[in-house]
Formats: C-alpha cells, structure tokens, sequence
C-alpha cells in the first residue's frame, strides 16, 4: 500500500532490445520493426513490490543497466500507476485553494503529472500519463478494492533510446525541450474553475553502426496537454475536460 503523503506516481519499466548477429549484412529494413528480441526488466526493490515508488517532484529513482554492442534498436517502455494524494490528480486544485480555503488534504498540486526519463544525467525522454479513472473516482461509494481482469487499462508509453546507441557522441544531436506550463485558476470558497496547458517537444539524430548496417536514426516527438477543472456545488461536484496530444515521427534509413 502507498503512503498517502506521496506526491507522484510509481513507475517501473523494461527495455526492448533489437539485436543482429556479428557479420550479417541485410539490404533491407524489413526486420527493423519486428517483435524484441531481448526485455530487459528494469525493477524496485523487493521490499518495495518491485516499483519505483516516487514520493515528490524531488525524488529521483536510478539503476544500472548494460546493452549488448549488438543491439541496433532500444526503446524503453514504462509503466506509471498512482497512488495516495495521486490517485486522482487529474481532478486537483491548485495549492492556493487548498491553502485560501484550510483544507486538510493532499491532493494538490494542480492537474498535471509528467514522469522525466535521464540517461547518464541527460534528460532523454518524458511522458504525460493518461488520466484513468478508478471505481471510486465516479463515487467513493463506489470503490471496489478487487476489480475484475481488464477492467482498468493502464496503458505503458514508449520511449525510442535508440539515438543514443551511437558511441560517437560527437555526431549525437538530441534535445528535449523544457516544459511550458501555463496555469490559471479563478475561485471563491470552494467553487471555481482550473486551466493547465503543457508543451514539450523533443528530437534526436544520430547514426547506429552494426552488422544490421549503418543506420541513420532521426526521432521527433511533441506532446500537447490541456486540462479544464471546474469545481461546482461548494466543491461536491467536478466537471473535467483533459486532453492530451502526442505526436511522433521516427525514421531509419541505410
């Protein structure tokens, strides 16, 4: 069970490797999209249900990991799931509702969540969750504490590494944006409305050399989101309207 101080989401991941063998040489780039070959588990401590429980915007979570020289394709795939005062951050206020009216919670912080992804201390990736609602994210009289099997879909997000398999750094270009957050909120008493926008774009190119051949790898991915929060009836009734845009462009040619 999560603490509800936690702040933000628990996230563990695994890595899709793409391999070939030594020598070979292909004219095509059939294969390049095939299924992994190798899934590298990346995972928390046992005492810790094998997560990386994240317990603020402060809190970083590491690991090592090795890949094989072998490898022309890497993509990292995480999953997030939350918890505590996160379980329904789509739907929470800013910090100055909760302090202006002295409520007793937690959930706050605003309707935005992002999970940073860093190699080496570069910022390599992130990912803006999909909001997913709970039994008792409609009523808490609703909450079930056992569901039944594909009742919720947590999605998991791709994020293409593959740029940085190139061990020339010198011929890497890869730059993720910084965030724009844009927020405004309106209330009186419990009552008002929240707006929140974030933006953040990302790009890489490189060349990846194996026996696959020398591949030029360029990546370009934007995401958009947008969230308006209405609280109603002295704060007993929410109104919500998310939206979230990704857009992604990665191409590989010989």
């Amino acid at each position: 069970m999560k603490s509800s101080k936690t702040l933000l989401q628990i996230a563990r991941e695994s890595v899709r490797l793409h391999e070939v063998e030594f020598g070979r040489v292909l004219n095509s780039l059939y294969p390049y999209n095939k299924l992994a070959d190798v899934v590298l588990p990346i995972s928390g401590a046992l005492d810790e249900g094998f997560w990386f429980r994240i317990q603020d915007e402060f809190h970083i979570q590491t690991t090592n990991l090795q890949i094989s020289q072998k490898t022309y394709k890497v993509e990292l795939e995480l999953y997030v799931s939350f918890h505590g005062d996160n379980e329904f951050w789509y739907k929470n206020p800013s910090n100055s509702y909760v302090e202006t009216n002295h409520l007793a919670t937690g959930g706050a912080h605003g309707a935005y969540r992002e999970v940073l992804v860093t190699l080496n201390g570069q910022l390599v990736g992130s990912v803006i969750p999909f909001p997913v609602i709970f039994t008792d994210g409609i009523n808490p009289l609703f909450w079930e504490p056992v569901v039944s099997i594909g009742a919720l879909d947590l999605p998991t997000y791709d994020i293409n590494l593959t740029p940085l398999l190139d061990v020339n750094t010198e011929t890497v270009k890869y730059e993720v944006s910084s965030i724009e957050i844009q927020c405004k909120s309106e209330f009186v008493l419990l009552g008002g409305e929240f707006e929140v926008e974030g933006e953040r774009s990302s790009q890489a190119t490189a060349r990846v050399n194996s026996s696959f051949g020398d591949l030029k790898t360029q990546f370009t991915e934007k995401t958009k989101f947008k969230s308006k929060l209405k609280f109603k009836s002295e704060g007993n009734k929410k109104e919500l309207d998310p939206q979230i845009n990704s857009y992604t462009v990665f191409n590989v040619t010989l």
